[in-house]
């Protein structure tokens, strides 16, 4: 991909291709480690980590930046309008990772989450204004516009106005939560969702936790041991039957040849439960395989559906355009919660 680049911005890539000593990241994580294996830095700034070195260079503080420094932001995903600021603050001579992207767009990875988004776009344009003109409400549509404009150009710019907060996450004012309430969720990771659902729900029905994890799941079950009627299920939600490797990763866990965790997964249609009024899916990308192995419930149960749909380019509009079918009364929502690429919702919320 090419981007258009301003001159200071060419200016301050060319001093930090041309200054080693002066090249420094702030962030420990895997896109501040390719810009070192790329360009080689000074060090890495990272005010949480407990190590003191990353990638065989010295991991410094915030408070001890050296004077001259050019440093790369390479907080992305979650807070990288907060990361930015900080920096601006302390008066480091400092750019974001994205505006770094754009003017080496030819030696650094695609953001794995958008590769192949540009031309996704542009084949199934007809696809988006479907989508776009289903959308219930304003602030979907300025999501929809600004979400795809920031993956499209790499500029962090098209992100004003959005903030972190994950707290608040699947549980929006036109949702509809109560004593009938029977939660699934899909991906509980470590059960914070759940927790969430149960503390604004005060009274339900029940809460059917579902995650493939040994440690996570244990986690889930601790953290909502004082919850009334929660039903634990130590398997996943997919297309079909089958056992599969996962790889763990923080709060990310995938299917993975190199996995060293046996799951199980199971299609939802197979499985004998309380029928659902509100469905949380988060699974890493594996969003598609829970839908067509639920399409059965989903239409017989009408449930509201909060899905994640930022894990791949195309998931924004094939989600849509599957769930939509499956729930064709449904209204349409799509709501952004944080600063950077991560944590984009679709809602499908019943009307009747």
């Amino acid at each position: 991909m090419q981007f258009s680049v301003s001159e200071d911005l060419s200016a301050w890539v060319e001093e930090f291709s041309n200054n080693p000593a002066r090249r420094f990241v702030f962030g420990c994580n895997k896109w501040g480690a390719e810009i070192h294996e790329e360009f080689g830095l000074a060090g890495f700034i990272d005010d949480v980590a407990s190590e003191t070195t990353y990638c065989g260079v010295p991991v410094i503080r915030s408070n001890e930046i050296p004077h001259g420094a050019l440093v790369i932001s390479a907080v992305v995903g979650v807070r990288p309008m907060t990361a930015k600021r900080k920096l601006l603050e302390l008066n480091v001579n400092a750019v974001d990772y994205f505006d770094f992207y754009r003017a080496n767009a030819g030696r650094l990875t695609e953001i794995s989450y958008w590769q192949g988004a540009q031309l996704d776009k542009t084949d199934n344009s007809q696809r988006y204004q479907e989508l776009k003109g289903a959308l219930s409400d304003s602030e979907s549509v300025r999501t929809l516009d600004a979400v795809l404009q920031f993956r499209e150009s790499y500029e962090l710019s098209h992100m004003n106005g959005f903030t972190d907060r994950q707290k608040d996450q699947y549980f929006e004012s036109f949702l509809t939560l109560g004593p009938e309430s029977v939660f699934y969720d899909v991906g509980a990771f470590d059960g914070e969702t759940s927790v969430q659902f149960a503390r604004r729900a005060v009274v339900y029905k029940e809460i059917h936790v579902f995650e493939p994890i040994a440690s996570t799941y244990e986690k889930a079950k601790k953290n909502l041991s004082s919850f009334p009627n929660v039903h634990f299920h130590q398997f996943g939600l997919g297309a079909e039957y089958g056992e599969f490797k996962f790889e763990s990763n923080g709060s990310a866990s995938r299917p993975s040849d190199s996995g060293n965790e046996l799951c199980v997964i199971k299609p939802l249609d197979s499985v004998q439960l309380t029928e659902p009024t509100f469905i949380k899916v988060d699974i890493e990308g594996a969003e598609m395989d829970f839908l067509h192995g639920a399409s059965k419930t989903l239409e017989k149960a009408k449930p509201t559906l909060a899905i994640a749909c930022y894990h791949n380019p195309e998931h924004i509009w094939s989600i849509f355009d599957f769930a939509s079918k499956a729930l064709p009364t449904h209204a349409v929502y799509l709501r952004h919660y944080t600063e950077g690429f991560a944590e984009t919702d679709l809602f499908f919320v019943p009307t009747e």
